[in-house]
């Protein structure tokens, strides 16, 4: 289903969310409706009614973020029914929770994870997550048991990765980066970057592009783009060289985020 999303980045990042673990289709709002909604859906100030074409109407709204530059990318709805959001920031004013694995931001641009109650009213879980340069979120999944798996880009030569991880170290420039976490108590199960000595970072249109899906067994596909010449590929794969000019990588990592399959 479609929805429109702007992203302000002045002072916070707005996101709305639907009732449901589906998002509204057609969502409208009559005019001279602005302002924010309380956590219990009462409005403050001139409000509208925001509907779908299905009827429906927006029952969350919420604003997340500190002074700097907050950008929030994407939000999921996990089991339980809380809302699961990812971004990137340039603050360092977020309001991390005690279990956040990074209290911290590591430098200029981090990502970020959060999660908000059903209704918006608490804030369950905060962290910054990033080393010193600038790392951005570019996708999320959540796997069956709401475990985050978080993919992005990082120029990094820090970046928080797990020990045993599959590569524990930037390659150079902008390398993908994949992280799986427990967001009920924030433990990292895995972080490792993957990339070549060039850049994993941009289209042609200078777009951020990694993304993620978890198959059946748990495991996490990665699709992207690079420039890498040396980009690490598998045995036996279909395609072992870049064709020049940036290519697309499709690659699948194991449970424990070690051993690069595929």
């Amino acid at each position: 289903m479609g929805f429109t999303c702007r992203v302000f980045t002045a002072l916070a990042a707005f996101l709305l969310i639907a009732a449901s673990t589906c998002l509204l289709d057609g969502v409208t709002q009559e005019p001279d409706v602005y302002g924010p909604i309380a956590g219990d859906g009462t409005p403050h100030g001139r409000m509208g009614t925001h509907r779908s074409s299905g009827g429906a109407e927006l029952q969350v709204s919420t604003l997340f973020g500190g002074e700097n530059n907050d950008s929030a990318l994407k939000a999921m709805v996990n089991s339980r029914g809380e809302i699961v959001m990812i971004g990137s920031t340039r603050g360092d004013d977020l309001p991390v929770t005690v279990d956040a694995p990074q209290k911290v931001p590591g430098g200029s641009m981090d990502a970020f994870v959060a999660v908000l109650s059903g209704d918006g009213s608490s804030l369950l879980f905060c962290t910054y997550f990033g080393g010193s340069g600038d790392d951005h979120a570019t996708s999320m999944t959540l796997d069956e048991q709401d475990r985050l798996h978080l993919v992005g880009v990082t120029d990094s030569t820090d970046f928080p990765t797990t020990e045993g991880c599959y590569q524990p170290e930037n390659a150079g420039y902008y390398d993908a980066f994949a992280c799986k976490m427990d967001l009920d108590d924030g433990t990292v199960i895995y972080s490792t970057l993957l990339g070549g000595s060039y850049t994993e970072a941009e289209s042609a249109d200078r777009v951020h592009l990694v993304t993620v899906h978890v198959d059946s067994s748990g495991k996490a596909w990665l699709v992207g783009m690079t420039y890498s010449f040396d980009f690490p590929v598998t045995p036996d794969c279909y395609q072992d060289e870049n064709g020049d000019d940036g290519d697309i990588f499709v690659a699948r990592l194991s449970l424990d985020g070690s051993e690069l399959e595929y």
